[in-house]
């Protein structure tokens, strides 16, 4: 279900952050054979000229060592190594901008779909009314809930970086 001349590439985050034993690489695939954008550079030969190329995130020394000893992310620092990975900037205070406004009225409706732990739901909540204040589309769009799932639940403890 890719538009016509999309050409998907999986982000080289770490195998690691989803539990599995890692070392910080990732594959990087070619995407589907359709027609790519004009505006879109050709992409490089792979030095193997093979159809997988690896590539690696830059992490800082501790997350590195943190790898390195455990061989995957202990599950206390994980949110915080999303936040670097994903260079979330940490924009409290649009956090806080949006999140002062009251309940949007969207918010009761897609809370009906969200199926995560009970101790989540109130920063699932506070999050879809941000965004639905932010933006109204994101306020109708069905099944938000569920796609924000396992983002709420990694940063259950930052709100601020849930909803980025």
């Amino acid at each position: 279900y890719p538009a016509p001349g999309f050409s998907p590439v999986p982000s080289s985050i770490p195998q690691a952050m989803g539990g599995g034993k890692g070392t910080g690489v990732a594959l990087q695939g070619k995407g589907n054979s359709g027609p790519t954008p004009s505006a879109a550079p050709a992409p490089a030969p792979t030095p193997a000229g093979g159809r997988w190329a690896r590539s690696r995130m830059p992490l800082t020394a501790e997350a590195e060592g943190l790898l390195r000893k455990y061989g995957q992310y202990p599950p206390h620092r994980r949110a915080q190594i999303w936040a670097q990975l994903l260079r979330l900037p940490g924009d409290v205070d649009a956090w806080q901008s949006l999140a002062k406004n009251p309940e949007h009225p969207k918010t009761e409706g897609q809370m009906k779909a969200f199926t995560g732990p009970p101790e989540t739901a109130p920063v699932m909540r506070q999050v879809l009314s941000a965004l639905a204040h932010h933006s109204d589309g994101l306020g109708r769009a069905k099944g938000l809930a569920r796609l924000l799932q396992p983002l709420v639940q990694e940063f259950t403890q930052s709100p601020t970086l849930a909803f980025e």
